[in-house]
């Protein structure tokens, strides 16, 4: 395959080279599910699994796919996907346009905005964004419950509140 890159020529020790591999797998595993030219329905089934899951449980909505990856070898078998994995299965391209502009653009506003106005809770919402942008290259936490949850309740907290009950930061 030409643009595959053989991991098993890579002269590191060990333990080093299995987390060079590790890093490096989501863009190995994106560049096979290109190859494949994988048809998509543009319903983000994946990217919304949390709330997919919680409709499929009321029967408004099939399950959503499963969230552990098919194993390919790229030249190593791997299912380590990153970020865009799920936008590409769902949309295509035009889906993982967006997941880029959302990583590289929408969650450093949306943590700007926080900033200009920090709570507690504010606190709470930048430490998820940038835990889902420094785990993006090794799976897609802005699609997990966890996120959605701490995300939901941050931003509820923060701003639905009556400003007198929002918990400051001192020295503000």
């Amino acid at each position: 395959d030409a643009g595959v890159v053989d991991y098993t020529r890579i002269s590191l020790p060990g333990p080093l080279q299995l987390v060079v591999v590790y890093l490096t797998s989501s863009f190995a595993y994106m560049g096979r599910l290109f190859k494949m030219d994988m048809p998509c329905d543009y319903y983000p089934a994946r990217i919304t699994y949390p709330l997919q899951k919680l409709l499929a449980k009321f029967h408004w909505v099939e399950q959503p796919p499963n969230q552990v990856l098919e194993f390919f070898s790229v030249p190593h078998l791997t299912n380590v996907g990153g970020f865009m994995e799920p936008f590409y299965q769902d949309g295509g391209s035009l889906f993982l346009v967006f997941a880029i502009v959302l990583y590289t653009f929408i969650f450093d506003r949306i943590v700007i905005k926080i900033m200009k106005n920090i709570s507690a809770m504010g606190i709470i919402m930048i430490a998820t964004i940038c835990f889902i942008s420094f785990m993006a290259f090794f799976v897609p936490k802005v699609a997990s419950t966890a996120t959605w949850f701490t995300i939901i309740a941050a931003f509820l907290l923060s701003y639905l509140m009556p400003s007198k009950t929002r918990e400051k930061i001192p020295g503000q």
